[in-house]
C-alpha cells in the first residue's frame, strides 16, 4: 500500500489557504462537484468519484479529457459520496487523508462527515477536516497537536462519554478525567505554547482547533 499523503475535495467552499495547500505529490481525489476546485489550480485529480450529480459537464470534460480515473455510483445509494471517497482513500494509502470543502454549507452534511471520520480513528487512522487553519478530527489514542500559541481547541465526546483523558500544554488540563456528550466543559480550551498532547483511553473524542481571532 502507498504511505502517500491523501487530499480530498468535496464540493463545498474551501479557502485560499485550501487551495495553497494542495500537495501536487499528494494523492488527489475530487468528490464529484469537488472537481472545480482542482479545475481552478489546473491540477488534475487521481480520481473522480460519487453519484456525480453535482459536477458541471465542463468540469466532467476536463476530467476525461486529462484520462482522470472516474468511479461513478447511483445517486440512490446507503453511502455518501465522501464516505465512498475515504473508503478509497484508506485502501490506497496508508498515509494521513486531509479532506476540503467538508465543514459548513448545510448542517447535515457537516455532521455527516465528521461522523464519517470516527471509523478510521478507532483503527488508528488520521483523517481531518480542514477549512482554512481550523481542523477537524478524532484523537484517537493519542495525538500532539502543533500551533501557534493562544490556539483555541474543543474537546467533545462523540456520542458516548470519553473517560482517561489528559492533556498537556492546555490552559485548562485534564488529568484521567472523563468528559459526557450531554455537557460542554471541553469547549474553548487554548494552547499555551506551540504543541500540546492530548490522551484518551476510551471514547471518540473530537477535536476542533481555530485560530483564536
Amino acid at each position: 500500500m502507498l504511505k502517500r499523503q491523501v487530499h480530498i475535495y468535496l464540493n463545498g467552499e474551501i479557502s485560499a489557504a485550501d487551495r495553497s495547500a494542495v500537495g501536487r505529490q499528494s494523492l488527489r481525489i475530487a468528490v464529484d462537484g469537488g472537481a472545480r476546485h482542482l479545475r481552478a489550480l489546473n491540477l488534475l485529480p487521481d480520481l473522480l468519484i460519487g453519484d456525480l450529480d453535482s459536477i458541471t459537464k465542463e468540469d466532467r470534460v476536463w476530467c476525461e479529457a486529462g484520462e482522470v480515473e472516474i468511479r461513478q455510483y447511483p445517486v440512490e445509494k446507503d453511502d455518501t459520496d465522501f464516505e465512498l471517497a475515504l473508503r478509497f482513500a484508506l485502501g490506497r494509502s496508508s498515509g494521513p487523508v486531509i479532506v476540503y470543502g467538508g465543514l459548513g454549507g448545510r448542517l447535515d452534511h457537516t455532521i455527516a462527515n465528521i461522523s464519517v471520520l470516527a471509523g478510521p480513528a478507532r483503527a488508528g487512522r488520521q483523517v481531518e477536516l480542514r477549512r482554512g487553519e481550523e481542523r477537524v478530527f478524532f484523537v484517537g489514542q493519542q495525538v500532539q497537536i502543533s500551533a501557534a500559541p493562544c490556539t483555541l481547541l474543543s474537546l467533545l465526546p462523540w456520542g458516548d462519554p470519553c473517560s482517561g483523558i489528559t492533556t498537556r500544554g492546555l490552559r485548562y488540563p485534564l488529568v484521567e478525567e472523563t468528559l459526557y456528550p450531554e455537557r460542554s466543559r471541553g469547549v474553548s480550551n487554548e494552547l499555551l505554547t506551540g504543541t500540546a498532547e492530548i490522551r484518551c483511553r476510551k471514547g471518540n473524542l473530537l477535536c476542533i482547533v481555530h485560530p483564536s481571532s
